[in-house]
């Protein structure tokens, strides 16, 4: 049968291997944790796979399955690049990024009081997604702080002020660094879950992001911030593990972060 191979960083290693079969697609994907292994039609809908970890799958885990779509040399390969997954330059590096990650977590001190408060919160951001609808049948959402109105489309928000005089005076509008998912109004704060947490006053100045924390906590890409919900005073971000990689349990599915404008990120708690 005929596959084609894809090579990874100095070519040392083969770490994706693909096979037509009719209008089947049949792929094998080697990752720094684990093998991603399935087929499909030609469209994401019909797209089926797994993930195997990499000591399950050296234990003998879905070996026959993978020897079946690929053939016996192709299994070879597979193993070979599994048992020398060291060796591979972007597999390393990964697990540099990790490590690199989880001092960042394990720096935020873990208060448990924060799934306490989380579960029956006084307020929460994802209660006011798209809940106005336009004339044309769309949807916006809208949270309103004092007489300042802040309305999210997508990746936009809009700010308008009870001012006088032309619409530049009375509006302002800025791109989200995501699409958002929540919106939470305390004190003249605007709290907004778009994948990151992003902080605005009144005024629509951004005062605090998580982007500039990506690179080193995960934060926006692999947790992604989708609510936020506040218990008296005590706002939290509200997050979960998209599972680009496996979980790790100092960090959890899903977790709160606790915001404090002046001092950031000052606790955590995962559920």
């Amino acid at each position: 049968m005929k596959v084609d191979r894809g090579m990874d960083g100095d070519g040392s290693f083969t770490t994706s291997w693909t096979r037509q079969s009719g209008r089947q697609t049949f792929y094998l994907y080697v990752g720094p944790y684990d093998i991603e292994w399935g087929s499909h039609y030609g469209t994401g809908q019909t797209d089926a796979s797994i993930n195997i970890p990499h000591e399950e799958f050296l234990g003998g885990e879905h070996q026959d399955g993978i020897a079946h779509d690929f053939g016996k040399d192709v299994l070879q390969e597979v193993l070979r690049t599994v048992r020398h997954s060291h060796q591979v330059p972007r597999f390393a590096r990964e697990w540099r990024d990790a490590e690199r990650r989880l001092k960042f977590w394990k720096s935020i001190a873990i208060d448990p009081e924060l799934c306490r408060l989380a579960a029956k919160p006084n307020d929460q951001g994802k209660s006011r997604y798209c809940n106005i609808k336009l004339a044309d049948g769309s949807y916006e959402t809208e949270v309103r702080e004092g007489t300042v109105v802040l309305r999210l489309d997508g990746w936009h928000a809009r700010f308008t002020f009870p001012r006088k005089g032309p619409v530049f005076l009375k509006q302002k509008s800025v791109d989200l660094r995501g699409n958002h998912s929540a919106v939470l109004a305390h004190k003249s704060r605007f709290y907004v879950a778009d994948n990151y947490l992003e902080v605005f006053d009144i005024r629509g100045r951004r005062l605090f992001s998580t982007v500039d924390l990506e690179e080193t906590s995960g934060l926006g890409t692999l947790y992604r911030i989708d609510d936020v919900v506040r218990a008296g005073d005590r706002v939290m971000a509200v997050y979960s593990d998209y599972h680009f990689n496996p979980r790790v349990d100092e960090i959890g599915d899903k977790g709160y972060l606790e915001i404090d404008m002046s001092r950031g990120i000052i606790a955590r708690c995962h559920a």
